[in-house]
């Protein structure tokens, strides 16, 4: 797969966007999980042993729902509060193309995602 980066500007520019379009009110911290729970109506999905593949959170290909791991999501908030952050930057980033592609297997969903 070839793979391009977007500008800083470009993702900072989506990012002020986004929180404008729901989180208007500026507050810190930002509340991802209500964003994402409330907003985007996406669930959250605790997994245990998750982390144990190197991995702390993905998303479904309809992005209806993010999996993080279980142990980070109950004892490290401001890591989870990040992952759940950046899963939805490639919802906000990526959508688009991603729902241009048909997926027949969970094994080329696997290829496209690495």
């Amino acid at each position: 797969m070839i793979q391009s980066y977007l500008p800083a500007e470009d993702i900072e520019s989506a990012a002020i966007e986004f929180l404008a379009k729901y989180h208007h009110e500026g507050s810190i911290p930002i509340p991802i999980e209500e964003l994402i729970e409330l907003e985007l109506k996406i669930k959250i999905v605790a997994i245990k042993g998750l982390g144990a593949f190197k991995i702390d959170g993905f998303s479904t290909h309809e992005f209806k729902e993010i999996y993080i791991d279980d142990n980070q999501f109950c004892n490290s908030i401001n890591r989870a509060r990040f992952t759940l952050a950046h899963e939805i930057g490639h919802l906000v980033l990526h959508k688009p193309y991603v729902d241009s592609k048909i997926f027949k297997s969970v094994e080329e969903w696997k290829r496209f995602v690495m």
